[in-house]
C-alpha cells in the first residue's frame, strides 16, 4: 500500500500537542481517536465510574488521555461500543482560567465564580454540539 507523504504529514503534525486543539474542532478531535492507542488500557478506567487523579511529568499524554475521554463520551450517544456508559455526557474544563488560589475569603470567591461560570458554559458548549438544534430551538422538547 503506497504512503500518502500529506497524510503522513499530516498525522504527525495534527497531533504534536493535544491541548492544542480547540474542543470545538471535532474534526479533529476525531483523528485523535483514530491515532490514539490505549496501550495500557486507562481508557476504559478514565470514562469508568469512579473517579481518577492522573499524574505525570510534562508530555506523558496526560492531557491526550483526557482528551481522548472526552472524545469518547461523545461517542457515547451514538456508539453503543464505546468504553463509556450509554449517554455520557462529558465535559471538558480547562482551568488555567482560574490560576488564582488563595486563603482570602473574598479573592476565594472570585476563584469559585471563575470555576462555576467554567462549567456552565463547558455544560452549555457540550450540549449545542450534542444537540445542534438547541441553538435554534432553546424549549425543544419542553411542553
Amino acid at each position: 500500500m503506497p504512503l500518502d507523504s500529506r497524510a503522513v504529514q499530516d498525522a504527525f503534525t495534527s497531533m504534536l500537542r493535544t491541548d492544542y486543539i480547540p474542543l470545538k474542532d471535532t474534526a479533529r478531535l476525531n483523528l485523535l481517536s483514530r491515532y490514539y492507542v490505549d496501550y495500557f488500557g486507562y481508557l476504559s478506567q478514565i470514562v469508568g465510574e469512579q473517579d481518577q487523579l492522573i499524574v505525570g511529568r510534562r508530555g506523558t499524554g496526560k492531557t491526550t488521555l483526557l482528551y481522548r475521554g472526552f472524545i469518547e463520551c461523545m461517542a457515547s450517544w451514538t456508539d453503543a461500543s464505546c468504553a463509556a456508559k450509554p449517554r455520557t455526557l462529558g465535559i471538558y474544563l480547562d482551568l488555567s482560567k482560574c490560576q488564582l488560589l488563595t486563603t482570602e475569603p473574598e479573592e476565594f470567591l472570585a476563584f469559585e465564580h471563575m470555576v462555576v461560570s467554567e462549567i456552565c458554559d463547558a455544560i452549555s458548549d457540550e450540549l449545542l454540539r450534542s444537540w445542534p438544534e438547541l441553538k435554534d430551538s432553546p424549549c425543544l422538547g419542553s411542553a
